[in-house]
């Protein structure tokens, strides 16, 4: 059974081209001359193929990679500064196009859904509705606040000061009455001040009349009339000297702000 066993197998390496049952063991284990000979003259060759393969194949993935859609569509470019809905940054399908934002986000259970009407505030002093500033018309119009509701708030604050026993209160008290006593005052100069001027302007008026060329006199002459007038009416009441000497102690104080401070001489040590 061997014998024809080997017999059919020379018969069919005769078949397959070769000479022999040696000849079809070498052709299909190969000796080591001929396997030296066969891989050193077809490597060369299997290195050329696998090149120009290996070129086709980059080739082709770079034109896919071109042609592959980025984004999910074909011919967009991206961004590489952009970033996805999981980054910090949004995304955007293409450089050219808006900043994108998913709209899967929690709303706040404190979102204002529908906003409520602001009311719109209106102040009539710096309104054009109310028309322009007129001091005159102002001191006419407001004139009992100066001539009623302070000199009545003076009154009580004073009558609350001499029952006031606690010192804490007491110093509240004076801040007030001071406050209301500097705002007559204030207001009184301003009537003075209004009242001269009116006087100028009618006797500019009447020289004019009388052919004279119009005169404006500066603001510092003003002053300076102005400055005569209260020391004539001090002088009058008999209040200049202690005006003159809450002048003074004012002006000490001023310039004692310009006058540097002791420095440390060799006696001092």
């Amino acid at each position: 059974q061997g014998s024809r066993n080997t017999n059919e197998i020379v018969s069919f390496a005769k078949s397959m081209g070769g000479k022999g049952k040696d000849s079809f063991f070498l052709n299909e284990h190969g000796s080591d001359s001929e396997a030296e000979d066969d891989s050193s003259g077809s490597e060369p060759e299997e290195l050329g193929v696998r090149g120009k393969r290996n070129a086709e194949g980059e080739s082709s993935s770079d034109e896919s990679d071109s042609d592959a859609p980025v984004g999910g569509k074909r011919g967009r470019g991206k961004d590489k500064n952009d970033k996805g809905p999981s980054g910090s940054k949004h995304a955007r399908a293409n450089k050219n196009h808006p900043m994108e934002q998913s709209s899967k986000r929690a709303v706040g259970r404190l979102m204002e859904v529908v906003a409520p009407v602001k009311k719109a505030t209106r102040d009539p002093r710096f309104e054009s509705l109310s028309g322009n500033f007129d001091d005159t018309v102002f001191r006419n119009t407001h004139a009992f606040l100066f001539s009623e509701n302070l000199p009545a708030e003076k009154k009580k604050l004073q009558t609350k000061l001499k029952r006031e026993k606690r010192e804490d209160k007491k110093q509240e008290l004076k801040e007030q009455l001071k406050a209301v006593d500097q705002e007559l005052q204030r207001h009184k100069n301003k009537l003075q001040h209004v009242e001269q001027q009116s006087k100028r302007k009618k006797i500019e008026r009447e020289a004019v009349k009388a052919g004279k060329q119009p005169f404006y006199l500066k603001k510092t002459d003003a002053r300076k009339q102005e400055l005569i007038e209260k020391y004539k009416q001090l002088k009058a009441s008999g209040k200049l000297e202690k005006f003159l000497e809450k002048r003074r102690k004012k002006n000490a104080a001023k310039d004692h702000r310009y006058i540097p401070s002791n420095r440390r001489s060799a006696a001092d040590e």
